[in-house]
């Protein structure tokens, strides 16, 4: 079980990495933790806590 700090920390290290220096993985990289930032602030504006489970939309 994730919460939704944990993801917090994912969303934060994949648009943080050191460059690859291969543009295709750097985005894919950058896109997953964009997207993992979006659901998160979702839970966040709906009242989540950050000690609460994380729920994958």
């Amino acid at each position: 079980m994730s919460t939704i700090l944990d993801e917090l920390k994912v969303a934060n290290h994949n648009l943080n990495k050191n460059n690859t220096g291969d543009l295709h993985i750097d985005n894919m990289t950058d896109s997953f933790g964009k997207e993992i930032f979006r659901e998160v602030m979702k839970q966040i504006e709906n009242g989540a806590k950050l000690d609460d489970e994380y729920k994958k939309c």
